[in-house]
């Protein structure tokens, strides 16, 4: 959805007419309903939607920005009313994501500092791992870099690409500093494109520029030579072994029916890994107040032991 968001500015339909507009703010903003990671490219495209129009032909005007804003506005209310009803059939009682605006307010109030080695750290690899399996974590660092500030200065004269590609990048490296859980590759999975776009545009070269055959032929041998590892990689990635015996135990504690207070497990798996969602997902409740915790087994078999008091 985030690819489709960004496809659809860069063939500039929201200058067609308002229902354009409308499309590219729903598509934008759904984008974050399937995964919230999103977020910061469609916190880009829905400025590019609101900003460009008030400096397009070098002008101030706050009078064209009124459309955009109306219908930007308009579109992400219809599509939270869901949402809003939601809330209100629980009573509010369901925060939405939790994880991480109680990280905003730690570093916000001082009790914890923002990670911003973490984020910068997991954007890299996480790019390296998703578009260049064999590269290290300096020389990934040093293309990236290399690559926004050549894109950035082969298209100043185009200031909203520059921003719908590079801002998101930025945006997400704030974001997941401020973001104190465990991070994971797939988390950035919709800044690839961008990241795509912006390393290849940097690494074109002009039409009138001599040997520019040879470089071609050059970024054609680098990219076949690691399509090997590439897809060497792609079949294990975002596998988790471990699931097997996590959605076994889930479903005996299921059968057993008996009220739990919390489910752990006692064999290693990834950071992030939440031992409780596959039981909450099939059906299973956790009570609070219940004296029972329970225990998986790398085998998938299951225990219990009582809640200490």
């Amino acid at each position: 959805m985030a690819k489709a968001a960004c496809a659809m500015m860069l063939l500039r339909l929201p200058d067609r007419s308002w229902r354009w507009l409308a499309a590219t703010a729903a598509v934008t903003w759904m984008s974050v309903h399937v995964y919230t990671g999103c977020i910061y490219v469609a916190v880009t495209i829905l400025g590019l939607l609101v900003v460009e129009p008030i400096v397009r032909g070098g002008a101030l005007s706050l009078r064209r920005a009124l459309k955009p804003v109306l219908v930007c506005a308009a579109v992400i209310a219809a599509l939270q009313l869901p949402y809003v009803v939601h809330q209100f059939q629980t009573r509010f009682s369901e925060p939405a994501m939790s994880v991480v605006t109680g990280g905003v307010a730690d570093v916000a109030s001082g009790k914890a500092a923002a990670e911003w080695r973490k984020s910068v750290d997991g954007f890299v690899n996480s790019m390296a791992s998703f578009e260049w399996p064999s590269a290290t974590t300096t020389g990934a660092t040093a293309v990236l870099v290399l690559s926004a500030l050549l894109f950035s200065i082969r298209r100043r004269r185009d200031p909203a690409f520059v921003v719908l590609i590079i801002a998101p990048q930025l945006l997400a490296i704030v974001g997941y500093a401020l973001f104190l859980g465990a991070l994971d590759s797939y988390y950035y999975l919709s800044l690839t494109p961008l990241v795509v776009v912006m390393v290849i545009d940097a690494a074109s070269m002009p039409a009138r520029l001599p040997g520019r055959h040879i470089v071609s032929a050059a970024m054609l041998a680098g990219a076949v030579s690691v399509a090997p590892a590439r897809i060497a990689q792609a079949r294990t990635m975002f596998q988790l072994p471990e699931y097997r015996a996590i959605a076994q135990g889930s479903r005996a504690l299921l059968r057993l029916n008996r009220p739990l207070h919390a489910i752990e497990l006692t064999f290693e798996v990834p950071p992030g890994v939440d031992s409780e969602y596959v039981y909450k997902a099939i059906g299973g409740v956790l009570a609070r107040d219940a004296e029972w915790d329970a225990a998986i087994n790398a085998d998938g078999s299951v225990r219990y032991s009582r809640v200490p008091r």
